[in-house]
């Protein structure tokens, strides 16, 4: 780490820090994140598995070459609307809410103050910030070498929408590893080829002296809020593979998981309450899945999905699994979504 950076990081530290005396600690994590491993043949699948760890906490399966198909090739982070932006292309067709990071509204080349910001509030609004960073020793892309999810932020209520250089930042790696980070960590950051991470890991560092991309990636949409929070779990695979790993897309036939589904925090739902599961299966060619911005539950009939009515008690939850549900299977993209009823 030169000099200039550690200057940078002193002069933005002074600069986050200067509210007067210091509010109660906050944290925004989306719960139950999964900590999953990303295939490395094609030059790797690290966007395809961002996308598909965070549609799981949504209650939505999306094989990694299933998100690849859609986007036309190696899922990538770039400018709002741009073509090298299929990432963007991939949540779109997916249904998923999305807002895009644009590299431009950042001034100057200095610590990415903007940037940092834009990922604290996505993760607050509920939304993982799907983000490129540099690895040690890196390749030759001039903006980034690897993509990852964070979910968390660990911040100060009185700074919460600001930069602030206290704030910490969680993340995965996709593979196994979880970070975290505190904005005026030196080793945070780094110019091409000098990240430093440690041992094992594929943590990486928000690039210096490029542009900065990412793309906060959102529950399905939903205006609503007709869908209950829901996610998903994969506990095994019918090939023996471990659960935190997909089977590799050549596996004939495809292995089908062992699942599970359950509420996310927020759900509310009590003993005695009714509601039912929907599963919205997506064809190769883009048809099914739920439609945007249901306004009644019908709608998910009429657009194909399957559905199973419950009452919450002791015996409800262990019967949400592949054993009532249904097979998944490995190449393949699954909605479950649970709506509420009288």
């Amino acid at each position: 780490m030169g000099t200039r950076v550690l200057a940078l990081l002193a002069l933005h530290a002074v600069a986050g820090m200067s509210s007067s005396a210091q509010a109660a600690p906050m944290k925004a994590v989306i719960p139950n994140f999964p900590i999953r491993t990303q295939w490395e043949h094609g030059h790797g699948y690290c966007g395809e598995l961002s996308i598909q760890q965070t549609a799981l906490t949504r209650g939505v399966w999306v094989g990694q070459q299933q998100a690849r198909n859609i986007g036309g090739g190696e899922v990538l982070l770039g400018r709002p609307g741009s073509n090298l932006n299929n990432l963007q292309k991939v949540l779109q067709a997916l249904g998923f809410d999305f807002v895009v990071w644009d590299p431009d509204s950042e001034a100057g080349q200095g610590i990415p103050t903007s940037y940092m910001r834009w990922m604290k509030q996505q993760i607050i609004a509920g939304r993982a910030a799907i983000f490129g960073a540099r690895l040690q020793d890196g390749e030759d892309d001039a903006w980034y070498d690897h993509i990852m999810p964070a979910y968390g932020i660990y911040y100060d209520s009185s700074t919460a929408g600001q930069y602030d250089a206290r704030d910490t930042l969680t993340w995965t790696d996709n593979y196994g590893t979880v970070a975290n980070k505190t904005m005026s960590d030196e080793s945070f950051y780094a110019e091409q080829y000098n990240c430093e991470m440690p041992q094992d890991t594929y943590s990486g560092c928000i690039p210096l002296g490029a542009d900065t991309f990412a793309t906060a990636m959102g529950g399905l949409l939903d205006a609503r809020k007709l869908f209950l929070p829901l996610r998903l779990i994969i506990t095994g695979w019918s090939n023996g593979a471990e659960a935190d790993s997909e089977p590799r897309v050549n596996a004939n036939p495809p292995a089908s998981a062992r699942y599970r589904l359950a509420f996310q925090p927020g759900a509310n739902v009590r003993p005695g309450n009714k509601f039912a599961v929907h599963r919205c299966d997506r064809a190769a060619n883009g048809s099914g899945g739920p439609p945007a911005n249901p306004t009644d539950a019908s709608q998910l009939a009429a657009a194909g999905c399957r559905s199973w009515d419950f009452t919450m008690n002791s015996s409800t939850l262990p019967q949400l699994s592949h054993r009532a549900l249904g097979v998944l299977w490995s190449n393949s993209i699954v909605y479950y979504v649970a709506t509420r009823q009288q």
